[in-house]
C-alpha cells in the first residue's frame, strides 16, 4: 500500500517562503473540496490524551479481530497516529478533502443478478484524482517552497486519516464510524499531506480550524440499519468481516469469509 505514496521535493529557484497565502492558494488551486491544517502531534495545539485515546481503541478493534484479513493495519498500527515515523523531516500536516456525491447522476448500469456500484468508485480511480491533485498543488509554487520535502498519500499509508481530519476541525465522526462534514455529509474521500514547512510559523497563518461541536442527533440508527451487511456495531464499531467492501474487494477467495452476509 505505501507504494502507492508519492514523494515530492522541490529545489530551491529564488526568494525563500514568503507567506501562509501561497501555500493556501496552491491548496485552493489543487481543487480540493475542502482542505485544514491539523495541529501535528507534539505541537503546542497536540492533545496526546485523545490520541492515545484513538490509538487505543484502533488496536482493541484489531485485537478482537474487527480488521479481518486487513493485516496491514495491525502491522503499521504503530505509525498510524504518528507521522513522524513516516517523514521524520514532517511539521505540519494538511488534510485533503473531495467530495464523491453524484448529485442527481443516475447510477451506471449493471447486468441482471450483478450488485450495484458504490458512488465512489462510479469515476475515475480517487488515488489517481488525489495524486493529480497534489502534483498540482507542488508544480505551481516551486519558487516559493524551495527544497522542502512534501509527502501526500489517500488511502495507501498507514495513517488514520478520520483522527487527523477531525483534529483538523473538518467534521466528527458518526456512529457508522466514518467522518461527516458539515458541507458533504459522509461521501467524501481523505487524503493527507505531510510537509517539512512549518505553516504555523508562516507570516499570516489564520490558526487552526475550530473544532465542530456537532453530533449524530440522539436515537438516530440510520446508518446502522442501512448497512446490508449489518456489520455497524454500537460504539462506532464496524466488523469489517461483515463489510461488502470487505467482502468484495479486500476478501477475494479467502478462507475467512464465516460472516459473509
Amino acid at each position: 500500500r505505501a507504494r502507492n505514496a508519492c514523494l515530492l521535493t522541490c529545489a530551491r529557484q529564488g526568494s525563500p517562503m514568503a507567506d501562509w497565502r501561497i501555500f493556501a492558494e496552491a491548496l485552493d488551486g489543487a481543487g480540493f473540496d475542502d482542505w485544514a491544517p491539523c495541529p501535528p502531534p507534539g505541537s503546542q495545539k497536540d492533545d496526546p490524551t485523545e490520541r492515545k485515546a484513538w490509538e487505543e481503541s484502533q488496536r482493541a478493534w484489531i485485537a478482537t479481530g474487527h480488521h479481518a484479513g486487513m493485516d496491514f493495519l495491525r502491522r503499521n498500527a504503530d505509525m498510524a497516529f504518528h507521522p513522524e515515523l513516516i517523514e521524520p523531516s514532517a511539521r505540519s500536516l494538511v488534510v485533503c478533502v473531495l467530495n464523491y456525491h453524484q448529485g442527481s447522476r443516475l447510477p451506471p448500469p449493471v447486468p441482471e443478478g450483478h450488485g450495484k456500484v458504490a458512488m465512489y468508485a462510479w469515476g475515475r480511480d480517487y488515488h489517481k484524482v488525489f495524486r493529480s491533485k497534489f502534483k498540482a498543488l507542488v508544480s505551481k509554487p516551486r519558487d516559493t517552497f524551495g527544497n522542502e520535502v512534501f509527502r501526500t498519500f489517500a488511502d495507501a499509508d498507514p495513517l488514520q486519516e478520520r483522527y487527523f481530519a477531525v483534529r483538523a476541525g473538518l467534521g466528527f465522526i458518526g456512529r457508522h464510524s466514518l467522518l461527516i462534514t458539515p458541507g458533504f455529509g459522509s461521501k467524501v474521500l481523505l487524503g493527507i499531506l505531510l510537509t517539512s514547512i512549518d505553516l504555523a510559523s508562516l507570516e499570516g497563518f489564520p490558526g487552526y480550524r475550530a473544532r465542530t461541536a456537532e453530533h449524530c442527533p440522539s436515537g438516530c440508527r440510520r446508518c446502522i440499519e442501512a448497512c446490508p451487511g449489518k456489520a455497524i456495531g454500537p460504539d462506532r464499531v464496524v466488523d469489517a468481516r461483515k463489510c461488502l467492501s470487505w467482502l468484495t474487494i479486500e476478501a477475494g477467495d479467502r478462507k475467512d469469509r464465516e460472516h459473509e452476509p
